[in-house]
């Protein structure tokens, strides 16, 4: 790498006070910018401040100034609308434990929640497959609070008017609509499309180490579970039990190929170094590496830029890479992080990479 320039934060739609996420993807003509929990400056006509998953749009394709022109749509509380559609079953539970509900369920204030992770576009079908996560849990300020992992799953987005569906992979399962159930990776956190097959990134928290798997199934088979293979370390595998770690990355990650470097590039914030009291030194670094494959092997993880912390001193969180902004044949990328402003607050910042040939050197 060459040089990071900060391009500060980008801009907001009116009434959103923070979002956590930022992954991108190309289609019909303008960018889709996902998030997951976003939270709003004022409580909408329910009195919620709170949104599981959201999405904004623009036709601004070039990033060397900046990113702009940023639309939404707004649901009939006067928020931003949901991404992903929730199933009969996930809104009867959301309204019988709505704190605003008089007879709120114990425990009240639970949800079940959708997080969008990645989206790749099948060139062939014109739609994009949008993995995305489940969560059950009490949410607090931004979302976070008691808050766990049901599993994940990819939905479908065939036309930009109408939103991503959800298709009901077994309808007698508890949970129908699931690829994977916890403790099974989130796979999808970082994915793409090679020589007709899908690959997907799956990275597990354990607290100090964030073990990456890889995974991978032909496209027209993405909805059949027994399809997918996993990558063993020597083979692809059909147990997941089989899989090993690519790599130690983080939750959220961004992972494509970059031609002016002829690699695959694995962009997340890095964790920094333990010191003997606990903390972690660094916490604004957001690191890379890069392999010739997805399998690997994967260079040792180095420093891409420093992110601005949060006012909390935070590091950053969600760092998203953006390869349909690369120009100069990838010599210029793009990558964005979520930087803490306060309790449900944040912004959503860009920083404008210069990579040189040599940064793929093994």
């Amino acid at each position: 790498m060459i040089s990071a320039r900060d391009m500060g934060p980008l801009p907001e739609l009116a009434g959103v006070a923070g979002r956590e996420g930022g992954a991108s993807v190309l289609a019909w003509g303008r960018v889709l910018w996902m998030f997951g929990y976003t939270t709003l400056s004022e409580p909408d006509a329910l009195g919620s401040r709170l949104r599981s998953s959201t999405w904004t749009a623009t036709l601004d394709l070039y990033a060397e100034d900046g990113v702009g022109g940023f639309t939404g749509r707004q649901d009939g509380a006067g928020g931003p609308a949901e991404l992903l559609p929730y199933t009969t079953e996930e809104l009867a539970f959301n309204d019988a434990h709505a704190a605003l509900n008089p007879d709120c369920e114990a425990p009240c204030g639970a949800r079940r929640m959708l997080w969008p992770l990645s989206a790749v576009r099948d060139t062939h079908k014109d739609e994009l497959l949008v993995f995305y996560a489940k969560y059950e849990g009490t949410p607090g300020p931004g979302g976070r609070g008691q808050v766990g992992p049901v599993g994940s799953s990819i939905a479908i987005w065939g036309e930009f008017e109408f939103g991503p569906v959800r298709p009901v992979l077994d309808p007698g399962a508890g949970e129908p609509t699931l690829l994977f159930t916890a403790p099974e990776p989130e796979f999808g956190q970082a994915s793409l499309i090679i020589d007709g097959r899908l690959y997907a990134f799956g990275c597990t928290d354990r607290q100090v180490e964030h073990p990456c798997l890889l995974a991978r199934v032909a496209v027209d088979q993405v909805f059949t579970r027994a399809a997918w293979r996993f990558w063993s370390g020597v083979d692809w595998s059909p147990a997941l039990a089989d899989a090993v770690p690519v790599f130690d990355g983080a939750r959220t990650l961004s992972v494509y190929r970059n031609h002016h470097v002829d690699r695959y590039l694995a962009i997340y914030p890095g964790r920094g170094r333990a010191t003997p009291e606990g903390d972690r030194a660094e916490p604004g670094t957001v690191v890379l590496r890069h392999a010739p494959s997805l399998e690997g092997p994967w260079s040792e993880a180095e420093r891409a830029f420093e992110a601005e912390l949060g006012l909390d001193g935070s590091g950053p969180r969600a760092v998203s890479a953006h390869p349909e902004y690369s120009r100069g044949g990838g010599r210029f990328e793009y990558v964005s992080y979520v930087r803490a402003l306060g309790p449900g607050t944040s912004e959503l910042r860009l920083v404008e990479l210069e990579l040189e040939p040599k940064t793929a050197t093994p």
